[in-house]
């Protein structure tokens, strides 16, 4: 297991504790970036995550994943967000946030 810091919520560090040994490939898109997004949030406001890795505006959603068996992922900000790490590479198991996938030899290695 790996130990990933992934951003502040609540004025404390988030922490992951995840095997960065899997990918599955039929649940997730396009490798976009091979580092997460560093964002800041409105707290209470809603947003939409890019999942098929397509989308011009990263790590948001612009639509262009119509026509794919993708759909974004819609999540609110929390109160007394702000700054956090959304998935880049899109093969994350705590969507949208990162959880350090991008990291492992099989994404960084990925053309």
């Amino acid at each position: 297991m790996a130990l990933f810091l992934l951003g502040r919520r609540a004025g404390g560090a988030v922490r992951m504790l995840r095997s960065a040994q899997r990918l599955s490939s039929t649940a997730t898109g396009v490798i976009a970036a091979k580092e997460p997004f560093q964002v800041n949030l409105v707290p209470g406001k809603t947003y939409f995550w890019c999942r098929c890795g397509r989308s011009k505006r990263q790590p948001f959603c612009d639509s262009s994943h119509k026509g794919t068996d993708f759909t974004p992922v819609k999540f609110k900000a929390e109160e007394g967000t702000t700054e956090v790490f959304l998935c880049g590479c899109k093969q994350t198991d705590t969507q949208p946030y990162c959880d350090g996938t991008h990291a492992t030899h099989l994404v960084q290695n990925a053309t």
